[in-house]
């Protein structure tokens, strides 16, 4: 592994943080730091009547991640790898979506005193996934104060996550879309994240697998076998059309020759028969 002590998971509700979290720390012998959403008393009833328990939910959450931010400083002894499914702007995200714009004034004021002491994650692995993809997640996992949840709501989540991490320079970052990969099931897909995250990274890298790429360019070729039989057909259709026009042309041509040698005969007829006239006249 490389340089690297703090990676921190994030991405929309349902997208499967906390389970690649779970397997990355199994697998690499990390320690691992959850997101204790649970223990927060506001979140059923925020789901229920969001309008009037927004502030409520996200100031509690607000105050319970910075105090785990606080323990990630402490040094652990037996573990060189901190693996987290959050990390501390995840509050104001939800927030900037939740809450009106007096809660959210207010709430500035707060996140921005407590940022100060935040630590940065060394790596951020972004996980992406459709709005389809995410709600199947959703109800896949049976959280009871999950259920209410709107399709609405999650897409506009999934639209700010996806707006923040397209400016994102704070530190090296991994985008992966989940909507093609499984790395709870399918230990390959698996292992190649943990060899993306174990490679040097500067910038934004986006993820892809090599079963998903081998799948994408097979559809290219498809794609791409499909698009020269049309530019065969194009191609055909021009050479036929300039093969009509020349054949109308000469058509036209010889048409035209004719017409005029008719012309040509008809007047040579025309000059005979006027000086046959004319001899007539002298032998009269």
């Amino acid at each position: 592994m490389r340089n690297l002590y703090y990676v921190a998971i994030e991405g929309p509700i349902g997208v499967g943080k906390t389970s690649l979290a779970n397997l990355l720390a199994e697998k690499l012998g990390a320690r691992k730091v959850l997101e204790d959403f649970e223990d927060n008393p506001f979140l059923a009833d925020f789901y229920e009547e969001p309008e009037h328990f927004a502030f409520q939910t996200q100031l509690f959450f607000l105050l319970q991640r910075y105090q785990q931010q606080q323990e990630l400083r402490q040094v652990d002894i037996f573990h060189n790898l901190l693996i987290t499914d959050y990390m501390f702007i995840k509050d104001r995200l939800f927030a900037s979506l939740n809450l009106d714009e007096k809660e959210m004034n207010l709430y500035d004021t707060i996140a921005n005193l407590l940022e100060k002491n935040v630590i940065n994650p060394d790596l951020v692995i972004y996980l992406q996934a459709d709005t389809d993809t995410l709600i199947k997640n959703i109800n896949n996992r049976q959280r009871t104060f999950e259920v209410n949840m709107s399709y609405e709501y999650i897409d506009g989540l999934s639209e700010v996550y996806n707006e923040y991490f397209f400016r994102y320079q704070d530190t090296p970052l991994v985008i992966i879309n989940t909507n093609n990969i499984d790395f709870v099931n399918n230990s390959k897909d698996l292992e190649e994240v943990i060899q993306c995250i174990r490679e040097p990274i500067s910038g934004t890298k986006f993820f892809n697998p090599t079963t998903v790429l081998q799948i994408s360019l097979f559809i290219g070729y498809r794609a791409d076998f499909s698009m020269f039989f049309k530019y065969i057909l194009l191609a055909a259709i021009i050479y036929l059309g300039v093969k009509v026009y020349q054949f109308v042309r000469q058509f036209r041509t010889l048409i035209g020759d004719k017409t005029k040698n008719k012309q040509a005969e008809e007047r040579d007829y025309s000059k005979l028969e006027i000086r046959d006239a004319e001899f007539k006249d002298l032998d009269e």
